[in-house]
């Protein structure tokens, strides 16, 4: 009973979040990007939690902003999964507590998600310079993102952990 709660809830974070970045997150736009909370929600559900349950969060997250974003449908489902699968290897590597953790796998995954948007684009028939691309689109969508990640780092480790108090959740 208490964990089909605990996944209802989850539940209607990620679609609270979906909608919060679908609408009000538009105005806080610097340099072509903005907050990306799907994929921040994604890199902290992913390292507290089990591979399979990441995972599966990754998917629906990619769906949703799929839904949500309008572009080439998949995109994102296939990113954000692949990036909960490598997190999901790794959690148990990584130090969660520590801000340069979340700096360092926000960055990462926001890098990999923009290179595979590049990817994806390039092969249906866009015709952007990579380095333009890399310049104006994944830096600063890699580095906004990070500073978010660590900026709301103990409210996503509070709600996915489940815990009362942030230093009751389990650092590796």
């Amino acid at each position: 009973m208490f964990r089909g709660r605990l996944i209802l809830l989850n539940i209607i974070f990620l679609i609270l979040v979906a909608v919060i970045q679908a609408t009000l997150l538009g105005n806080f736009r610097l340099f072509y990007a903005m907050p990306d909370l799907l994929l921040i929600m994604v890199v902290f559900y992913s390292l507290l939690k089990d591979k399979k349950a990441g995972v599966f969060f990754g998917m629906w997250s990619g769906f949703i902003k799929d839904i949500l974003s309008g572009s080439i449908f998949g995109i994102n489902l296939f990113s954000f999964t692949l990036c909960s699968y490598f997190l999901g290897n790794q959690n148990k590597r990584l130090y969660i507590e520590n801000k340069i953790t979340h700096i360092a796998v926000t960055f990462l995954c926001a890098l990999i998600i923009s290179l595979l948007n590049f990817i994806f684009l390039r092969l249906n028939m866009n015709n952007i310079p990579f380095f333009y691309y890399l310049l104006v689109f994944t830096l600063p969508y890699c580095i906004y993102n990070s500073i978010f990640a660590a900026l709301l780092a103990n409210i996503f480790i509070k709600v996915f952990s489940g815990a009362k108090n942030v230093t009751q959740v389990r650092y590796l």
